[in-house]
């Protein structure tokens, strides 16, 4: 019998090259466990994948880029990063039936003691043509004038404006912003409206001159996050 070595080198190669793509496989099956069916000593202990409810939006227990992680939308049609220790009330959580929709309001307790009101709506048919009107709406009943600023993004319009700082002897110190992202790849809208609270308990720890540039640059982070799954190819 005569061997031929060279196709026998090559069928062993084959056979090498694809044990090792099963195992790679295997393996990414491995990483992209959601966190809702994770085992509660496989969770980061912090009360973002602590509380049930909100543990079902997660996308990882892996950390992005600034400390966030990723939210996967019920409506499924955009996502983006939240800090951590965001907690969504179930209560006040709302999609419409058809999933065109979505609003949420979540509280997050920071390092500082400071306590941060973050709430989210998502619009899905709003258009790049409406933005005026949109930033026009979330004027709508405020006393003092909100000043949008436009800040450059990937394939997202975002508009940002102060809230107006507010501080009251017994209630203490609140300030944030107000965010407006449009996608520009197709139709889809989120507003943020990220506040702040820091009481006179906790006066010495938060305080709104020593946080409201972190505060900026914490809601640009998740207002940059924001990823529209919906494009004019597929509206």
């Amino acid at each position: 019998m005569i061997f031929n070595y060279k196709k026998i080198l090559l069928l062993i190669i084959s056979v090498l090259i694809l044990g090792g793509c099963q195992m790679s496989v295997g393996h990414n099956q491995e990483e992209i466990v959601k966190p809702s069916e994770m085992n509660a000593e496989e969770l980061p202990e912090n009360e973002t994948f602590e509380d049930e409810f909100t543990r079902g939006f997660m996308k990882s227990t892996e950390k992005v880029e600034g400390g966030l992680y990723e939210f996967t939308s019920g409506t499924d049609l955009y996502e983006m990063s939240i800090p951590e220790g965001t907690v969504i009330d179930q209560k006040l959580y709302e999609v419409d039936s058809d999933k065109k929709s979505e609003y949420f309001l979540s509280t997050i307790s920071n390092e500082n003691k400071s306590v941060t009101q973050f709430r989210v709506t998502f619009v899905d048919f709003n258009k790049q043509e409406s933005i005026e009107k949109n930033l026009n709406r979330l004027q709508s009943g405020k006393e003092n004038e909100l000043v949008f600023e436009e800040v450059e993004s990937d394939e997202t319009l975002v508009y940002i404006a102060p809230l107006p700082y507010t501080e009251d002897e017994g209630y203490g110190e609140t300030f944030g912003y107000t965010v407006f992202v449009q996608n520009t790849n197709g139709t889809g809208s989120v507003d943020l409206i990220y506040d702040t609270f820091c009481s006179e308990e906790n006066k010495n720890d938060c305080s709104y001159e020593s946080m409201k540039e972190g505060e900026r640059e914490k809601i640009l982070e998740i207002a940059s996050s924001v990823t529209f799954k919906k494009s004019d190819e597929n509206t």
